[in-house]
């Protein structure tokens, strides 16, 4: 088999992608591509490989079967400048290998993320505070970084370690690393990326990384958000409550368990909604015939009316 080469993939080679105020990713390289993941699920399928069957159906087959070794046969190499405080987060959503700064860089690093202001969300109960709040607090975080760099600045002066020095640096500064990891692995961490609990930034991280492997492998990414990313799992009881629903019974869940399920279905199965009420009929009705009338019709149509007998 040869390379695969991937023309939309080629376009972004070595070309940062950025995200927030001062971070990105930039692909580096890649193994791989949906050919070599079709032939993987054929080879797990048939026992041999070859041009036969579509690589669409193949791809989706193996991923609603649960199936996910094929997806090894596609890696990724980035480079990846985030915040030091994502760094956790990103190792615990996926099993890759990194390669980064470390403590012994005789520089310290000069960029720093600034988060923005959240926009409204009208679903959310936390809603964001105002302009004149946030710019304040903004205010105070730069304040603080720069007088912990200035301190970290004195310490190296002093002849501190840099792996001491590092302990100081606030969490917001950012950072570089090498970031090596498969399809799987890297799907795996867009999907806890996107629900990781008040971290929106490590979500738009994983987005770019997502929109980035959809050039090199467009139908593995397009079978996993309909499989995977987009498909809802329900609970023993949320499934014999969808079947009492469809015989007209009500909902057997209450509390967080019922708001859950309504989430997942994404309406109130139980609420009435305004086209389900009865309109009043506005056709006209006609007054039901009685059984002499159609008694008449039957011997031979409408009775005659009785001749009128002439005054005199």
């Amino acid at each position: 088999m040869a390379h695969c080469i991937i023309p939309d993939a080629e376009r972004i080679l070595d070309k940062e992608q950025p995200v927030h105020d001062k971070g990105f990713i930039r692909l580096i390289d890649y193994l791989g591509g949906d050919r070599r993941i079709a032939d993987a699920a054929r080879l797990y399928q048939s026992g041999h490989s070859g041009p036969e069957t579509d690589e669409r159906a193949l791809i989706h087959t193996a991923l609603r079967n649960g199936n996910e070794a094929p997806l090894l046969q596609v890696a990724f190499s980035f480079e990846i400048k985030l915040p030091l405080f994502l760094i956790p987060i990103w190792i615990e959503c996926c099993e890759s290998r990194t390669c980064g700064i470390d403590g012994n860089h005789p520089e310290l690093p000069a960029d720093f993320y600034r988060p923005s202001l959240a926009p409204p969300d009208s679903t959310n109960e936390n809603q964001p505070p105002s302009k004149v709040i946030w710019n304040k607090a903004m205010s105070m975080m730069t304040d603080d970084r720069k007088r912990a760099v200035g301190h970290c600045e004195k310490m190296l002066k002093d002849g501190i370690p840099e792996t001491v020095v590092q302990l100081n640096l606030p969490r917001t500064t950012y950072t570089r690393w090498y970031w090596h990891v498969g399809l799987r692995d890297l799907l795996r961490f867009t999907h806890h990326g996107f629900t990781a609990v008040n971290r929106r930034e490590i979500g738009d991280y994983a987005r770019a990384v997502k929109e980035t492997a959809r050039r090199v492998c467009p139908i593995a990414v397009e079978a996993f958000e309909e499989v995977i990313l987009n498909a809802r799992h329900f609970t023993q009881r949320e499934i014999a409550s969808i079947g009492a629903l469809a015989r007209g019974r009500p909902l057997a869940l209450s509390g967080e368990e019922r708001e859950r399920f309504v989430k997942k279905l994404g309406f109130d199965p139980e609420q009435k909604s305004d086209a389900s009420t009865p309109q009043p009929s506005t056709k006209k009705t006609t007054p039901k015939k009685s059984a002499s009338t159609k008694r008449r019709r039957r011997r031979g149509g409408r009775p005659k009316k009785a001749e009128e007998k002439p005054t005199d």
